[in-house]
């Protein structure tokens, strides 16, 4: 499944969000500045503006899946912090506060 990206603005410390879930999720995801709610299907990156210093995101399977929930929050491509799920309707959470 091809994975989207939301376009975000260049930057040597860039700050992403990805869940990696094939079927319908729902989550929130953001910084000390805010969160926002966002759903979808299958595979998706978030890039988180600025130079944040906490970092959190929340999602959760909504159609009862038995497949893996992945929630990631990456720096500049790498894996800083990762929770994943399996149970139905599971809900991973992760929060990095070091950046």
């Amino acid at each position: 499944m091809k994975q989207k990206t939301i376009p975000s603005t260049d930057g040597q410390n860039k700050i992403q969000v990805q869940v990696d879930y094939p079927g319908y999720w729902e989550g929130t995801y953001g910084d000390e500045n805010g969160d926002q709610s966002v759903s979808g299907t299958g595979p998706q990156t978030f890039d988180v503006p600025d130079n944040p210093s906490i970092v959190s995101a929340l999602f959760q399977k909504m159609d009862g899946g038995s497949e893996n929930l992945t929630v990631r929050i990456l720096k500049n491509g790498e894996v800083l912090a990762e929770r994943s799920t399996n149970a139905d309707y599971g809900i991973a959470d992760v929060c990095v506060t070091t950046f």
